[in-house]
């Protein structure tokens, strides 16, 4: 199609030229002079000749104009391909560098044994974290807290968490529940860091497995570290034996977390939060 766009201008040109040619031939008799009919004669061929010329260049300097387009548009996309391979590229040595150093950074905190160099060195890690998911790139993942049992089918089903259970005390005081951290998300969870956290009055009855109190923690903190918690899947179950305050009936537990991969997320919310409700006597 854009052939035959190319060729129509020189089909109008020689239809012109041939019927200029048809006048001159109609009226050649009344050219009385031969220096007048070569005059016409030499006019009107220069004059094609120059049309077909000018139609030509023309047709010429629109080629060579839509090529040079092209191939800056070409070289333009591929510069821009270059750019944005380079800028992920730099972004994924940023972000292994932050990690590292984050994970430095924890080393240190479980080493030192002053409070204030805790203090310093946590909010150190907070500011890489926050520089971290700043610079990370795609959906985020989120975690969310759960009593057990909880709705969890597999994947790719979402978790559905179980948020309040009702509990009765023991002879000691202390109310006994279980508890799961689950990823409801599409994204895995890389280096997921919790902090568990009770109400500032309650106190542990056993120290939960696997999670440890840091130098400079609070009393109702305790941290563990998972190495990656997949998406759409959920923890395993923790025991958690809390001693609330003498005649609460309801008290929060939750946790604060960070990973390389989530929303920076180091404070309770209703997503990472339950509540005990406990029946006294």
């Amino acid at each position: 199609m854009s052939r035959i766009f190319e060729i129509v201008p020189y089909i109008l040109a020689l239809g012109t030229i041939a019927l200029g040619a048809f006048e001159i031939a109609k009226n050649w008799k009344e050219y009385k002079s031969s220096w007048l009919r070569i005059s016409v004669s030499v006019v009107f061929m220069v004059v094609a000749a120059l049309s077909i010329a000018s139609l030509y260049h023309d047709s010429q300097e629109k080629k060579e104009t839509k090529n040079k387009a092209e191939g800056d548009m070409k070289s333009l996309q591929s510069e821009v391909k270059t750019a944005n391979q380079a800028q992920e590229d730099n972004t994924r040595l940023f972000l292994d560098s932050f990690r590292k150093m984050s994970t430095q950074v924890s080393d240190l905190k479980a080493d030192v044994k002053t409070e204030e160099l805790q203090k310093r060195l946590a909010g150190v890690q907070a500011e890489l974290l926050k520089n971290q998911e700043a610079m990370a790139p795609g959906p985020k993942a989120e975690l969310i807290f759960s009593f057990v049992p909880f709705y969890n089918p597999p994947s790719p089903g979402t978790p559905t968490p179980t948020k309040e259970v009702t509990v009765h005390p023991n002879s000691y005081g202390s109310v006994h529940v279980e508890f799961a951290i689950a990823n409801p998300t599409k994204v895995d969870a890389i280096d997921a860091a919790i902090d568990l956290q009770i109400c500032e009055q309650c106190r542990y009855a056993k120290e939960p497995l696997n999670f440890t109190r840091l130098r400079g923690m609070g009393e109702g903190t305790r941290y563990v570290n998972f190495s990656d918690l997949h998406a759409l899947e959920a923890s395993e179950a923790f025991n958690l034996d809390v001693i609330p305050p003498a005649g609460v009936t309801l008290m929060t537990v939750g946790f604060g977390y960070r990973c390389r991969t989530c929303t920076l997320h180091t404070g309770l919310s209703p997503e990472t939060t339950g509540t005990i409700h406990i029946q006294r006597p």
